[in-house]
């Protein structure tokens, strides 16, 4: 295995280790396990389902990295799983949910492969599985064993493929080194067919800071790409920015013969023909695997439905991907004369070529160019408004307002749009009053023909108050934003945001935040019953660490069915939790948005439960199984699910996506009669029950 390390390596290939200083002796160890740990031919390939691949290592999920490869299965189980080379099998997980059921089987090098969402084991393994949860009692078993207890030779099978704590059929594939850190697969050679270089979608160019602005505006400006040729891209529009600018593309890569997109392995960005960003997908540690969340751009998400890998490093961001390990690197500061030693480039006014190279680890390449073009944004600053105003407004204000005033928190700055799709008069000014009666100008540009934009620093009004209006000197008030409180948190430091009537809050941990954040909690409205309450906290795009703690007064928090939920964008709600707390009733989670409390009264619904009532088996193996789901609160753990045959509690494996429970073994009851019952709980203790009964007759 050395000698394929050593070709990956080498000179004429792109170098595959980007390793902070601080791991330099880590990663000459890992090469040495990595040598050690497999024979020197190719490895087994740890399935014969085939090598296409449904997913690579270190793509986006909902809050970590993906830590391995999906193997295509075709949408089938029954798979055969391979040991990858000898070794012994260290762990069985086994659980509705995650990795369902997994193997984490160890080589002599002390390399881990984990294989996951398996339909069942060999007959060996499935016999401790089994051992241990009627010594348990339950379905969900954690099983550690001692290395060489249950040896396997290179090839023999450990399992079978599935689907188990997923909803689509494929192997995942893991490695991971001595440190329990994992590792690309790619780099023990792990490969697949792939000739096709990377597609580039689209760019970005986000504003880092207050005063810049990207595209002449003050957020985030995605630019489309003109394909010019394989692997050959091209933005056309010459793209302006001023101030701390941060690039973000959004990039896929495919493979031969299969249709779906991949993550790319590595991205580049030179700017002026000088290199200012890499980054390459090599290995993590779980221990910052959130980390995922201010690696992509989250924001970009939830306005474009895309996702965006940022070209730069944001605030807490400590992953080992980057070249150089620097903690700004990447950010690029128009207008700037000095010289960084952080990693931020500066870029003086003028056009600057750049291109962003996309790389997959087979070596396909493909490039984007554009001209980056650094000048100030035009602000009506300068220009008196030949008119003066100052609060309380020396004009009448008409009953209904002709514009609208949009507030969006960024990251050290608050956004207005001020749009006035019937004004015919001359430029608006706008006018920003906080606290202590701050009161002052904004200056306005032009985003649209109907549309002004301004940007302002939120430290300014931090704790107090915020109202912004706009103005015209024959029509007084045109627009007016919501009189709204502005609060600011920390990392490392507890906060708490308090809505205006005192019976809404959200806690903040010292662990909770990446970057220092300013934003709002004010009351909403949603499509939920008369008597809930909704409250959001603003900005919700905000990447959290550790759980926040939202709570709500003034509520019976004895009422077991009173629970805290998060209400999407079409505002169906999700089930965040319920815990009590000085008579606040509350829930943990990493989710900004919007919240309600919120009392489920309906129990669950059951669906069916075979065998049918009455049914008559000529067979001693009945499949016993049963179909319920739950509305609001949903079917929380393996308690809340009690199924019983004749009085015995039964060992049901449930299957969330599909709403059902099986008992997975095969049945061999004796001829007679029997009672088949369940009762099925959800979160807020509403119960639904139900039972059947059948014969079986002798054979």
């Amino acid at each position: 295995m050395q000698d394929l390390l050593d070709k990956s390596l080498s000179p004429d290939r792109p170098r595959r280790f980007v390793c902070n200083p601080r791991w330099s002796r880590v990663g000459i160890l890992l090469l040495s396990v990595w040598g050690a740990g497999l024979r020197s031919e190719e490895p087994v390939w740890p399935t014969d389902a085939g090598r296409l691949l449904s997913a690579t290592f270190c793509e986006y999920r909902s809050a970590h990295f993906h830590a391995g490869i999906d193997i295509k299965t075709w949408g089938q189980d029954g798979y055969r799983v391979f040991a990858i080379d000898s070794g012994s099998v260290v762990r069985i997980q086994v659980s509705p949910h995650g990795y369902g059921r997994a193997v984490y089987f160890e080589t002599a090098g002390n390399l881990t492969a984990v294989y996951a969402h398996l339909s069942r084991f060999n007959e060996s393994i499935e016999k401790i599985v089994r051992e241990e949860q009627e010594r348990q009692g339950r379905f969900r078993v954690n099983i550690y064993l001692r290395p060489g207890d249950r040896v396997y030779r290179r090839g023999e099978v450990l399992a079978y493929t599935g689907r188990t704590g997923t909803v689509a059929p494929h192997l995942h594939f893991e490695i991971r080194d001595a440190f329990n850190r994992p590792v690309n697969p790619y780099l023990v050679h792990y490969r697949v067919a792939d000739r096709i270089p990377p597609r580039i979608h689209a760019l970005a160019l986000s504003p880092l800071s207050y005063p810049a602005h990207a595209g002449g505006d003050f957020q985030p400006r995605v630019y489309p790409v003109r394909m010019l040729g394989p692997g050959r891209y091209r933005i056309d529009e010459v793209i302006t920015g001023w101030g701390e600018l941060g690039f973000a593309v959004s990039a896929t890569d495919l493979a031969d013969g299969a249709e779906n997109p991949l993550a790319v392995y590595s991205l580049e960005v030179y700017i002026d023909t000088v290199r200012v960003f890499s980054s390459r997908y090599d290995r993590f540690s779980y221990e910052v695997t959130r980390q995922m969340v201010i690696h992509r751009d989250g924001r970009l998400l939830a306005d474009h439905g895309r996702e965006f890998q940022r070209l730069y490093r944001a605030g807490g961001n400590t992953l080992d991907f980057y070249e150089p390990a620097l903690p700004r690197l990447g950010v690029l500061a128009g207008g700037a004369e000095e010289t960084f030693q952080d990693g931020r480039t500066a870029l003086g006014p003028g056009d600057h070529p750049f291109r962003v190279v996309a790389g997959d680890f087979q070596g396909n390449r493909s490039e984007l160019t554009g001209i980056l073009r650094i000048a100030p944004a035009i602000l009506n600053h300068d220009r008196p408004l030949n008119f003066s105003y100052s609060r309380p407004a020396p004009f009448d204000e008409p009953d209904v307002l002709s514009g609208t005033i949009q507030s969006v928190f960024y990251d050290d700055y608050i956004r207005f749009r001020v749009g006035l799709p019937a004004h015919q008069g001359p430029e608006p000014g706008l006018y920003v009053s906080g606290g202590m009666n701050r009161h002052v100008r904004v200056p306005l540009t032009r985003v649209a023909e109907d549309a002004f934009a301004a940007a302002y620093p939120v430290s300014f009004f931090s704790g107090d108050r915020l109202r912004a209006e706009a103005v015209c000197p024959s029509e007084g008030v045109i627009a007016r934003s919501p009189d709204f409180p502005v609060f600011s948190a920390v990392p490392g430091r507890g906060e708490e945001w308090v809505s205006d009537d005192r019976r809404f809050r959200v806690r903040f941990r010292t662990g909770s935040l990446f970057a220092p954040l300013h934003g709002t909690v004010i009351p909403d409205t949603a499509s939920l019953p008369a008597d809930s309450r909704v409250y959001a906290v603003i900005p919700e795009e905000t990447p959290l660490d550790d759980p926040v703690l939202v709570q709500f007064a003034g509520l019976d928090v004895t009422d077991s069915r009173l629970g805290v939920y998060r209400i999407s964008g079409t505002g169906t709600p999700a089930y965040a939790g319920r815990e009590t707390e000085d008579g606040f009733l509350g829930a943990r989670t990493r989710h900004l948005g919007r919240f309600a409390a919120l009392r489920d009264t309906v129990p669950p619904e059951i669906l069916y439960l075979r065998p049918a009532e009455g049914t008559v088996y000529r067979t001693q193996t009945p499949r016993i199984a049963a179909g319920f789901r739950d509305a609001l609160s949903g079917i929380g753990g393996e308690d809340d699910y009690v199924f019983r045959l004749n009085g015995r509690r039964l060992i049901m494996e449930y299957d969330p996506p599909r709403n059902t429970a099986f008992y997975p073994y095969p049945a061999d009851f004796e001829p007679g009669d029997y009672v088949l019952s369940v009762e099925i709980r959800d979160r807020a203790g509403n119960v639904s029950r139900r039972e059947t009964r059948f014969r079986i007759l002798p054979n």
